[in-house]
């Protein structure tokens, strides 16, 4: 996610020199969370999505904060100190939720909430091409 770097070094260079500091705002291998759950209803008057943050009211910071730090415009559902968000949608139509059913996982990588941003600040629509399959 080259994109984020330098957001990311500049969150950094806020919290000073600690290795610690500059680890827990990587977003890498960050611990588990309990997620948050959504339903769709396609009956008559839908469709209409019920959304519910599962997460501790004192985790969430209840942010909802306008981005730009790719040359698109996002609109996001902020979470953590930097860079990290549960949901949003960006100036080319992509929207984007973070759903976590059942139990957390933690493993090797970056957290969801950070590549459902990088996600939102990169995506850009290009037209389809047909693939021929041989």
């Amino acid at each position: 996610m080259p994109e984020l770097v330098p957001h990311y070094d500049h969150a950094c260079a806020m919290v000073g020199d600690d290795d610690l500091d500059h680890r827990i705002l990587s977003h890498y291998r960050s611990a588990s969370a309990l997620g948050c759950s959504q339903a769709v209803w396609l009956g008559e008057g839908g469709p209409p999505l019920v959304r519910n943050y599962d997460f501790p009211l004192h985790k969430v910071t209840g942010r909802i904060e306008p981005s730009r730090w790719s040359g698109r415009r996002v609109i996001a559902k902020a979470q953590r100190p930097w860079g990290g968000c549960l949901d949003g949608m960006n100036d080319e139509g992509l929207a984007a939720s973070c759903t976590l059913g059942g139990f957390g996982r933690r493993g090797e990588g970056f957290a969801i909430i950070l590549t459902l941003r990088y996600l939102l600040e990169t995506f850009a629509r290009r037209p389809l091409r047909s693939a021929v399959c041989r």
